[in-house]
């Protein structure tokens, strides 16, 4: 499952400052199962504007099937590495194309680094 939200201020052109925020969690759903919402928020801001005149927010509900129960030092390991390769490439193309979709120039992010 997906939510994807998308703002736009009427006066916002590119060159633009980008940051990218992501939050993760994950519930217990069964005795072999977890659920993981990743959250992805992209926020574009002009030079001297007070807030961001882009934004585009994307949640991935995943559903994964384990043999153990998964304890959180394990699932914090799991959000920054395994998670981010499930989820990055989805959230790329969903910028690209609601850049390109804004009349934007389309955006294209770059790969993910995964910490080793």
């Amino acid at each position: 499952m997906t939510f994807l939200k998308a703002t736009l201020m009427k006066d916002f052109r590119p060159p633009a400052s980008l940051s990218i925020k992501d939050k993760v969690s994950y519930t217990i759903s069964g005795p072999q199962e977890i659920e993981v919402l990743q959250m992805y928020t992209l926020q574009g801001t002009k030079k001297g504007a007070e807030k961001p005149g882009l934004e585009i927010e994307v949640h991935y509900l995943l559903r994964y099937t384990i043999k153990k129960p998964m304890k959180k030092s394990y699932f914090d390991i799991f959000a920054r590495s395994s998670l981010r390769l499930h989820t990055w490439p989805y959230f790329r193309q969903c910028v690209h194309q609601m850049t390109l979709n804004m009349h934007l120039p389309p955006l294209v992010l770059d790969t993910i680094q995964i910490p080793t």
